[in-house]
């Protein structure tokens, strides 16, 4: 390693390149970047941060200008991957195990650490909840999350993925595609008209649907056992048999009471916001749903695969629909599986095609107008008359079959009380650091 001499003088010029070009939070201002190593030759990294307004700090590590890889800087605490409030007189510490993370790496004068500060209206684009401390971090890749990324099984059983859905601004067509899956026409007229949808906001959404792992930890009395009746389920396979009344409860439906939840009893979405620090956790829109799920497809499945609905194969002959989703499933022994085994679309969100059916936040609404007709801005459904007691459901489950799972495709749940076993869900939030 240089001399504290060499190291201060290289980091007195990596900061004033800083003070103009690092990712800037409204008034925020990041500067004074330097580093030091420990006695153990842990790195130790000093910033300031000043302004009006906090800051989701993340930080890059480059060697003659080229960043060393997210993968090889994940073994950091302090001001970093988390809301920073900014301070005339405070100095942010971050501390990074770098022989761990880059062993056999010398952390010289060559390397340059580039503190970001991002907005919290901008925040990177992913965020992860331990459900088990409620401590909230963001991340600018999977590369970047600790303890081995989503390689690590923690990441299905008692930490919450999302990732950030760039919907803000964005158009796309709603319903179904015209593809040529004619058997199912009874189902795809329920998906019709196809409309123009857009969104002003970005959101967060799940990567996995809640595994029982999951949903035992936010809610440690729901085990994986329903009164009178035994299903069991491994912790890393989608939390089935839960009644939507389980999860938002029964007397507060949407659009009408917006993203209120039953206060009493306990419902799972009341208990992890709780756990959350007050973000705001909800099923989501169909057509956020339906948007996440296509991630820019414009055909019945994403990664925009085409369906012969006579072979019962993807017509660009990539394979059958076990690459992409857990469907079809009539044997006696049908179970859900565990999730994020199978191939993400295009967003890295796993499982949007089968394995369980998905409840959304929409109220299912029958007759004619039980489907959106018209161009629309954050739609938020359609009012049902039994008061949305049945909710959409979407992306099929492991016994639906292979062409009811496709993006545009929705059915409704039982009522609100009943179990389902293959009904399961994932959350949404919005994409605003708190």
């Amino acid at each position: 390693m240089n001399t504290k001499t060499n190291v201060i003088k290289s980091f007195a010029v990596a900061a004033a390149a800083l003070t103009s070009a690092a990712c800037v939070a409204g008034e925020i201002t990041v500067s004074d970047v330097a580093y030091a190593q420990t006695a153990n030759r842990h790195v130790v990294i000093t910033y300031r941060l000043t302004g009006s307004e906090s800051a989701v700090v993340t930080i890059d590590v480059l060697t003659n200008g080229v960043s060393i890889g997210e993968q090889n800087f994940t073994r950091l605490s302090g001001d970093v991957n988390t809301i920073v409030a900014p301070s005339a007189t405070e100095t942010k510490h971050i501390f990074w195990k770098a022989t761990k993370d880059w062993p056999n790496h010398k952390i010289d004068s060559g390397v340059t650490v580039k503190v970001c500060a991002r907005a919290l209206t901008n925040p990177p684009d992913y965020f992860v909840l331990d459900l088990t401390t409620g401590d909230r971090k963001y991340y600018n890749s999977t590369n970047a999350l600790p303890d081995g990324g989503l390689a690590n099984d923690i990441y299905k059983l008692t930490k919450l993925v999302m990732r950030r859905i760039p919907a803000g601004g964005e158009t796309f067509m709603m319903g179904w595609p015209n593809e040529p899956a004619l058997s199912y026409s009874a189902y795809a007229s329920k998906t019709t008209p196809q409309h123009s949808v857009s969104f002003t906001n970005d959101f967060y959404m799940a990567i996995y649907e809640t595994t029982a792992k999951q949903y035992a930890t936010v809610w440690p009395s729901q085990s994986n056992l329903i009164p009178g009746v035994e299903h069991p389920q491994t912790e890393k396979q989608p939390r089935a048999y839960v009644p939507t009344s389980n999860i938002r409860g029964v007397n507060k439906y949407w659009p009408r009471d917006g993203h209120e939840v039953q206060d009493a009893p306990d419902r799972f979405i009341k208990l992890i916001r709780g756990i959350g620090g007050g973000v705001e956790f909800d099923l989501p829109t169909e057509a956020q749903w339906e948007f996440a799920c296509s991630a820019g497809s414009t055909t019945l499945w994403y990664d925009n695969i085409s369906w012969n609905g006579t072979q019962g194969v993807f017509v660009d002959g990539r394979g059958v629909c076990s690459q992409y989703m857990w469907a079809d499933d009539k044997s006696e022994t049908a179970s859900v599986h565990e999730v994020g085994l199978l191939k993400p679309n295009a967003y890295g969100l796993y499982d949007m095609h089968g394995n369980v059916a998905e409840a959304c936040l929409d109220a299912w609404a029958s007759g004619t107008d039980s489907y959106y007709s018209n161009a629309a801005v954050e739609p938020t459904g359609l009012p049902a008359s039994d008061g949305g007691t049945y909710r959409v459901v979407k992306g099929g489950g492991y016994g639906t079959d292979k062409a009811l799972c496709g993006t545009c495709m929705r059915t409704t749940t039982p009522k609100a009380a009943s179990y389902d076993p293959d009904i399961g869900f994932r959350l949404v939030c919005p994409a605003v650091a708190r």
